[in-house]
């Protein structure tokens, strides 16, 4: 045998007996390789332990970056072949109880179980928050492959109605991913609801489209999407001029309000996209009393 192979042999056995009898000093050197590759301040690791000889599982992890982000995970267990270890390529994976916290985006329960070049891993997530609005029941089949976690399925409900599509997300340094998505009639009245707008404008009706997104860790890179409001249409009241005055382009203050006062609807569509980081809704409706287009700015 190669002197490469026994080389690995006394490598894998030297972590095994690390992991086994210098337990703080294993959790030290997983602790300094997370800080290095994502510039985090705090790391914690409440136990770690070889499961088998292909097999980790650390317990009560924090990584946290002040001011940033902050990631929980009751249990993470990865897997990985004995022949591989030095590549680092990941032979399987699962994590517990996991939630993150980014500014105004909040994941609650995350569970994941994926195994390379296999299609019956699990993905759900009980619930997703970004400001006021709500995504529940994140499920998806996963699958493994090289690098990549690809999922096939995926589906939630929002605003009263559903998503549907296809994700794929890169598990080496920063997480990049990309995703298209398909949304089924999703409510504008539940919209106005969940972000406390009732004494602020009124608007009806039903949206669906689809909407393409990718970025790395949570940056969003490309995002557009188009949008048609679903029949019979609807109504759109504009109750607050200072609503207006926050979120449409001062070029089309004048025009909005003027015509935006009380307006029905026959038929509409909404074209997302990014400008300078920022995510921009184009507006366009058609009713009796004419066409109404306007411009929505989201300054991130």
């Amino acid at each position: 045998m190669s002197r490469r192979f026994y080389s690995l042999i006394f490598l894998i056995l030297s972590v095994v007996t690390l992991a086994v009898c210098l337990e703080p000093l294993a959790i030290a050197a997983i602790r300094k390789e997370i800080k290095s590759k994502f510039a985090v301040e705090t790391v914690q690791v409440g136990h770690f332990e070889f499961k088998s000889l292909g097999e980790v599982r650390l317990t009560g992890i924090l990584i946290e970056k002040k001011g940033v982000f902050t990631v929980k995970a009751q249990e993470v267990r990865v897997g990985f072949q004995l022949m591989k270890v030095l590549s680092k390529e990941i032979e399987s994976l699962v994590v517990e109880g996991a939630s993150v916290d980014y500014d105004k985006l909040h994941v609650e329960k995350l569970f994941l179980r994926a195994r390379q070049s296999k299609g019956d891993g699990q993905f759900s997530i009980e619930k997703i928050t970004y400001d006021k609005a709500a995504i529940f029941d994140i499920k998806s089949p996963v699958q493994m492959k090289g690098q990549e976690l690809l999922f096939s399925a995926l589906s939630a409900d929002f605003l009263n109605g559903k998503i549907n599509g296809d994700m794929t997300a890169a598990l080496k340094g920063l997480p990049e991913f990309r995703a298209k998505l398909r949304f089924t009639n999703l409510s504008i009245e539940r919209f106005v609801k969940d972000f406390d707008l009732r004494k602020k404008m009124e608007m009806t009706g039903t949206l669906d489209g689809g909407l393409e997104v990718g970025g790395s860790g949570t940056e969003i890179a490309v995002l557009g999407g188009d949008f048609k409001m679903g029949s019979p249409g609807g109504k759109l009241i504009i109750k607050d001029r200072r609503l207006l005055e926050n979120i449409v382009q001062k070029a089309f203050l004048d025009t909005a309000v003027e015509t935006l006062q009380d307006y029905h609807y026959n038929a509409g569509g909404l074209q997302l996209s990014m400008e300078e980081k920022n995510l921009v809704a184009d507006v366009n409706l058609d009713g009796k009393q004419g066409k109404r287009a306007f411009k929505i700015v989201y300054h991130r």
